[in-house]
């Protein structure tokens, strides 16, 4: 049986993004099974935040897993915490560093805790521009769009490919 690809999309304003990215990009890869596959880095203005938060730094990387999704949500959490990311944060606020899983392979799950794929991603230009670089072919699980059609879509964003 194969083992899904996963996306992630990974965000940081706080501390030096560029380089919390970085370190949780190589802690992720020690997770992938097999290649994991990196987006370059795009940088873009805070969106509906609750703080004064700053540029972020937005990627987005694809990889196997033999990982099942609750234990992969539990991993993301665990980098996300080692790179200083609190536990009990905020919604919409600054951060050191953010992780989301993006979709499991074709699945759709909702379960307390973890929604696949990931509710907002198609509203979302700073995950939805990292994506299409990676996987140009994309079509959102359970719904068929390809991604040139989410991103035409998608809100306006100031956001820039670094």
């Amino acid at each position: 049986m194969a083992m899904p690809e996963v996306v992630v999309a990974l965000g940081a304003n706080l501390g030096d993004p560029v380089q919390q990215v970085h370190l949780a990009m190589d802690q992720l890869g020690d997770i992938a099974a097999g290649t994991m596959i990196r987006s370059s880095l795009w940088q873009s203005a805070p969106e509906a935040m609750n703080d004064a938060s700053g540029t972020f730094i937005n990627a987005a990387v694809a990889f196997d897993t033999d990982m099942q999704p609750g234990a992969l949500l539990a991993a993301l959490q665990a980098i996300e915490i080692e790179l200083g990311r609190p536990a009990d944060h905020g919604k919409n606020v600054a951060r050191r560093i953010d992780l989301d899983l993006l979709v499991y392979g074709d699945e759709l799950i909702n379960e307390p805790g973890l929604a696949v794929p990931h509710p907002r991603l198609a509203q979302r230009l700073f995950v939805l521009l990292p994506l299409a670089e990676i996987r140009p072919e994309f079509r959102l699980p359970g719904d068929g769009r390809r991604i040139d059609a989410l991103i035409e879509a998608a809100p306006a964003l100031k956001i820039s490919q670094l």
